[in-house]
């Protein structure tokens, strides 16, 4: 594995309806922003996103990742007539001054070292009253009270107030929300959590080098569905309408979102 490929990414063949719906709720929410616009999706991934701005697509839709192996992909299942594909790093973003009227970027700002550099870029190609929206998991969720993420894979995570503080630093105008589990979705998470603490509890984790991986994820998604189905939620059937965003209670929501504008 070659150091680009080297991060977490969600692949939607490989991810639980519960992640998926997480992520691909992001992209549905900004639809209305996006419709007939010129967008840029910095840290697209395999480009899954792309595909969610129904029934008004952008106007023009360009996906950058650094992962010369996740645009070959996006490219192949993604690849339409206005949506394009790039390799390239989002701390230098190879596009003109002010090429888009909405930038976005989810779930990319944890992975970075040069976070001022990332945010500088963003604004850059952005046009003059055009949006940004950046998100980011909240830390209470993930690593509270830790010097150092639990992630291996992210370099910082952030508090919804210091979250909203580095994104003032290159924005003038930042509505802060929160993406919010709906009823459903703590089902299941309450049935992961239990069985992660069944595990914890009968020392069974350290078990889990000698355990293929097939074969954990089954066991762990047959008792998530049963201990979810008897209080009448089959963790399958989780949809992007699950989560709800606002910006009501943002300290308790599980990702964070920054809408940023530019004048």
């Amino acid at each position: 594995m070659s150091p680009e490929d080297a991060v977490e990414r969600i692949e939607p063949a490989a991810t639980t309806a519960l992640e998926l719906a997480l992520h691909v709720s992001r992209y549905r929410f900004v639809a209305p922003v996006v419709a007939g616009r010129c967008v840029l999706d910095a840290g697209c991934g395999v480009g899954y996103g792309s595909a969610e701005f129904t029934p008004e697509p952008p106007a023009r839709y360009l996906g950058v990742d650094r992962s010369v192996g996740a645009i070959r992909l996006a490219r192949r299942q993604y690849g339409a007539p206005g949506r394009l594909f790039l390799a390239g790093n989002v701390g230098a973003l190879p596009f003109a001054d002010g090429q888009f009227d909405v930038v976005l970027s989810f779930e990319v700002v944890e992975h970075l070292e040069e976070v001022d550099r990332y945010f500088a870029e963003l604004r850059r190609v952005l046009q003059p009253g055009g949006t940004c929206v950046v998100s980011t998991p909240n830390k209470r969720w993930l690593s509270d009270g830790l010097a150092a993420p639990r992630n291996p894979y992210h370099v910082r995570e952030y508090y919804p107030a210091e979250f909203a503080h580095v994104l003032g630093v290159h924005f003038p105008d930042v509505t802060l929300m929160g993406q919010h589990d709906g009823a459903r979705v703590r089902v299941v998470r309450s049935a992961e959590t239990a069985y992660g603490q069944f595990l914890e509890r009968m020392r069974l984790r350290r078990l889990r080098h000698v355990v293929p991986a097939r074969l954990r994820m089954w066991v762990h998604s047959m008792v998530v569905n049963i201990a979810s189905w008897r209080l009448g939620v089959r963790p399958a059937a989780i949809e992007s309408s699950d989560y709800a965003f606002t910006t009501d209670h943002v300290d308790d929501a599980r990702v964070l979102l920054g809408i940023c504008r530019v004048r």
